[in-house]
């Protein structure tokens, strides 16, 4: 997908539709995309194949700022992975991994779009999993983003950054 730079500014259309890059600021790579080695469906709960892995291109990507990327509830946290799932309404959720969140940030809590959550993880902190990285997906859900996890791509709606990421 090459090398992108997050646009503070590009907001979703009218509508509430679209999502924003989860994170700000410098140039930021895809490390890891659809169908990659630890992007795959593996049961129910693991439904990681339409993921994105995303690092600062400099490298300078541990304690970097990550943002709600739509407007949701955070559905659960699980420290041990670093993740974060965000029910954003309309049968899908936002699940994000790596992530140090901000200890203000809790299960129920309401996010706005670009709402500060937390920051990626480096060595020592919850959920670093040897390089660090912002790991993305979205998923098709009948209960928010609990239990219930179809992974789809970032397509029309769902868009990221004005992006289509399609299958």
């Amino acid at each position: 997908a090459g090398a992108f730079t997050p646009d503070p500014g590009l907001q979703p259309a009218a509508g509430g539709s679209g999502l924003i890059w989860p994170v700000t600021g410098g140039s930021w790579t895809i490390m890891q995309g659809y169908n990659g080695s630890s992007h795959q469906d593996r049961s129910s709960n693991w439904q990681y194949y339409y993921s994105l892995d995303l690092v600062r291109s400099d490298g300078n990507t541990a304690g970097q700022l990550v943002v709600a990327p739509t407007a949701g509830t955070v559905r659960w946290l699980d420290p041990s992975t670093g993740g974060i799932s965000i029910d954003i309404g309309n049968g899908h959720a936002i699940a994000m991994f790596h992530v140090a969140v901000d200890p203000g940030v809790v299960a129920g809590t309401p996010l706005q779009q670009g709402q500060a959550i937390g920051h990626i993880s480096g060595p020592g902190e919850p959920g670093f999993a040897g390089t660090a990285h912002l790991h993305l997906a979205l998923w098709q859900t009948a209960d928010g983003g609990n239990w219930s996890r179809d992974a789809v791509p970032f397509t029309g709606a769902y868009a990221l950054g004005g992006r289509e990421f399609p299958d």
